[in-house]
C-alpha cells in the first residue's frame, strides 16, 4: 500500500507541468550529456543540458532535483519542465539529478542518504562549472520532496556560497509539524528518519530546512496551492514567517484550490514568477 501511494505522489509531480503543451524546438540549442557520474552509488547520476554559446560570464546553472517522497521518482521528470524553462531562461544551463531512495520494504537509504547525496552533487558541479565553460551563478529547484532537499541545501550546505538562490514547489520545510499532516507523511516520515519526532528529535531538527535559515541566507521562492493534502500549506506558511523573521528576499504564489500539483495556467505563472524573481536577484 505504501509503495502503491509512493507511485501516486511521484506522478501527481509529474502532473506539474506535463498537463500542457510546450514547443521543445529550443531543445536542440543544448549539448546533452545523460547520466553523469556524479558519485559512487548507482543513482549518483545527472543529466547535463549545456547551451551550445554558453560563456563563463553570463551561462547561470539552474539545478533541478525530482520528487517522490524521498521513495520514489526520477531525473527524467525534467522533461516535462524544461521546455517552459527554455523559453524563460534564455540563459541558463541546466542539471536533472538522481539521489538514492529510501527503500520501505528493506529501509536502505534511510535519510540523510538523499541530503548527502545532494551535497555530493552541489560539490561535483562546482568542480565542474569552469570545465563546462558556465559561471558560478547557480540556482537550485525542486518540487515536494525535491523542494525539501533544494531548501536544505540552500540554507544548511551552501558555505561556498555557489547558490545564489531557491525555488520550492510546495515542499516539506519542518518535519515535526508535517509528520502528521496524513497518512502518508507518518509512515514516509517515520520510515526514512527511523521513528517519530519524540523519539528522533535530532534527524528531524537536522532535517528541517526552515530551522537553518539566517540572515545570511539566499533570496528564495515557492509555490503552493491552499488545498494541498499532500504537503498542507502550513509547511510553506512556516517558511515564510522564518524568511520574513530574518530579513530574507522572498517571494511567493498560493494557488487557491490548488492540490499537490498545478493546473497548466498555474503552472505556466509559476515559470513566469521564477524568470521575475531571477531577474530581480540579478540572475
Amino acid at each position: 500500500m505504501l509503495h502503491h501511494k509512493l507511485f501516486i505522489l511521484s506522478m501527481l509531480t509529474l502532473l506539474l507541468f506535463s498537463c500542457n503543451k510546450a514547443n521543445d524546438s529550443n531543445v536542440h540549442k543544448y549539448e546533452k550529456r545523460v547520466g553523469v557520474k556524479y558519485g559512487p552509488n548507482d543513482r549518483n547520476v545527472l543529466d547535463l543540458f549545456l547551451p551550445k554559446d554558453r560563456n563563463t560570464k553570463d551561462t547561470k546553472v539552474f539545478v533541478w532535483i525530482h520528487g517522490g517522497a524521498w521513495s520514489d521518482g526520477d531525473k527524467s521528470e525534467f522533461k516535462h519542465i524544461q521546455p517552459f524553462l527554455d523559453t524563460t531562461l534564455n540563459s541558463y544551463a541546466f542539471v536533472s539529478l538522481n539521489y538514492r531512495l529510501f527503500n520501505a520494504n528493506t529501509n536502505a537509504n534511510r535519510f540523510p542518504a538523499q541530503e548527502e547525496d545532494i551535497q555530493l552533487a552541489m560539490e561535483f558541479i562546482y568542480s565542474k562549472l569552469s570545465e563546462w565553460k558556465v559561471s558560478e551563478n547557480v540556482v537550485i529547484a525542486g518540487a515536494s520532496a525535491g523542494g525539501h532537499l533544494a531548501l536544505l541545501q540552500a540554507f544548511k550546505h551552501n558555505q561556498s556560497g555557489l547558490i545564489k538562490a531557491g525555488i520550492a514547489y510546495y515542499p516539506p520545510t519542518e518535519l515535526v509539524s508535517y509528520f502528521p499532516a496524513n497518512l502518508l507523511s507518518i509512515a514516509v516520515l517515520h520510515g526514512i528518519l527511523n521513528g517519530n519526532p519524540n523519539q528522533r528529535p535530532e534527524e528531524y531538527f537536522q532535517a528541517s530546512p526552515v530551522n537553518f535559515i539566517t540572515a545570511e541566507s539566499v533570496p528564495t521562492l515557492f509555490f503552493h496551492g491552499t488545498a494541498d493534502d499532500v504537503v498542507p500549506i502550513q509547511q510553506s506558511e512556516l517558511l515564510k514567517e522564518k524568511l520574513e523573521e530574518h530579513n530574507v528576499p522572498y517571494d511567493h504564489i498560493y494557488f487557491e484550490g490548488a492540490g499537490h500539483a498545478f493546473s497548466s495556467q498555474e503552472a505556466q505563472e509559476t515559470v513566469r514568477r521564477i524568470r521575475d524573481f531571477l531577474n530581480l536577484q540579478g540572475l
